[in-house]
């Protein structure tokens, strides 16, 4: 068994009850079947809470959610009774192991961590040097996953050696600090989407990705975008899109509050002064933003071969993951314009996580997509506006 992982996976630490966002609620928590069957035999008091504070049905069992949709095992103080009582070992799979993103595709594990958690999102938005990342044997760490119940599909090496190869050479774009990063994210679509093109009719891409690996090529593919800010009108409507989809989640923080407010305001009265918000948006990238950015992209670039590796599906799913950074860039050129301050990190990590949440529900995922490509926004030539 062979592991494919950022860096940083082994980094990260939860912080439990100090977490602005809790990650027990707001979507099912499914229990694997041999905790399930552990639950159903717990002695004691605690026992009989156990049984009470789940649905058992034959699709399998499940954690019941309080009135504001949080587990029903979360305590006073947003710590995990079933943690406290039985131990960490005593888990279930998803919630042992969230926000570990784990998927297997044959003979290989590739381990991510999920962006709806804050605590990734920090670690990964204050991380200055351009992530690297591991392929290695499988350790007895490992063991637990490579036992646990994660999706399996026949692998093929030269599929994913091709792939390996273009994610490297996608990497390499995108940790070219010498370039803007609109130019980065640009020349970048346009490798993944002819490299998905040659994977889905079974043709080489080997050509591809030396050209897209050689920085000395990338200015002829970049001369038609030289000035070109994309439609700030493009911004605000896929901001928007994603943000009603964002709403099926609650959360009780401050900035959240104060983005429904912005939010409300953006649908009832439209854009009151949007060269405002296109000139924040233009001048949103300081040192500190373009790093920061550049690392969740390139974080998320490789969740799209981890995933796409199967499908092929790259261009639709590396599509998704710019409309969310364009919500992002969106999200802090309107709190710009309307409270004439700059964004916290803090509330970039927050208003990202809550976006990711989406993710957790395939038919609130489903839902914002169909949403998306109702509006063109999986387009080519739209997609690029949004990331310039």
């Amino acid at each position: 068994m062979k592991v494919l992982s950022i860096e940083s996976y082994d980094d990260f630490e939860c912080i439990g009850g100090e977490c602005p966002i809790t990650c027990c609620g707001d979507w099912t928590i499914r229990i694997d079947d041999k905790t399930a069957e552990y639950y159903r035999n717990v002695d004691g008091e605690f026992g009989d809470e156990l049984r009470e504070g789940i649905d058992f049905t034959e699709d399998g069992a499940r954690f019941k959610m309080t009135g504001n949709k949080k587990c029903i095992f979360l305590n006073e103080n947003r710590l995990c009774k079933i943690y406290r009582k039985l131990g960490p070992d005593k888990l279930c799979f998803v919630c042992r192991n969230y926000p570990r993103s784990i998927f297997q595709v044959g003979d290989i594990l590739f381990c991510g961590l999920a962006n709806s958690c804050p605590e990734v999102n920090r670690m990964i938005m204050q991380f200055k040097e351009p992530f690297k990342i591991l392929f290695n044997d499988s350790d007895e760490k490992m063991m637990q996953y490579e036992m646990a119940d994660i999706p399996e599909s026949e692998a093929y090496w030269n599929d994913f050696n091709q792939s390996i190869r273009a994610f490297t050479a996608g990497l390499g774009i995108l940790q070219n600090r010498e370039l803007a990063l609109s130019d980065r994210l640009t020349l970048l679509i346009f490798f993944v989407e002819r490299f998905q093109e040659i994977m889905r009719n079974n043709g080489d891409p080997g050509d591809l990705t030396g050209i897209f690996s050689q920085p000395s090529v990338y200015s002829m593919f970049l001369e038609n975008f030289s000035g070109n800010s994309g439609d700030i009108t493009d911004k605000i409507h896929a901001f928007l899109i994603v943000f009603r989809n964002m709403m099926v989640s609650s959360c009780d923080i401050p900035m959240w509050e104060d983005c429904k407010i912005m939010a409300d305001e953006l649908i009832k009265n439209g854009i009151e002064d949007p060269d405002a918000i296109k000139k924040a948006f233009q001048t949103l990238y300081t040192p500190e933003i373009m790093i920061e950015m550049e690392q969740l992209i390139a974080y998320r670039f490789f969740h799209v071969f981890m995933q796409g590796f199967v499908n092929k599906d790259f261009y639709e799913r590396i599509a998704y993951e710019y409309i969310l950074y364009s919500t992002l860039i969106t999200y802090m050129s309107i709190v710009e314009v309307k409270s004439s301050r700059r964004s916290t990190q803090e509330e970039r990590i927050l208003f990202y996580s809550l976006c990711s949440r989406i993710e957790h529900s395939d038919e609130h995922k489903g839902s914002l997509t169909g949403d998306l490509k109702g509006a063109n926004f999986y387009d080519l030539e739209k997609l690029l506006g949004l990331i310039r």
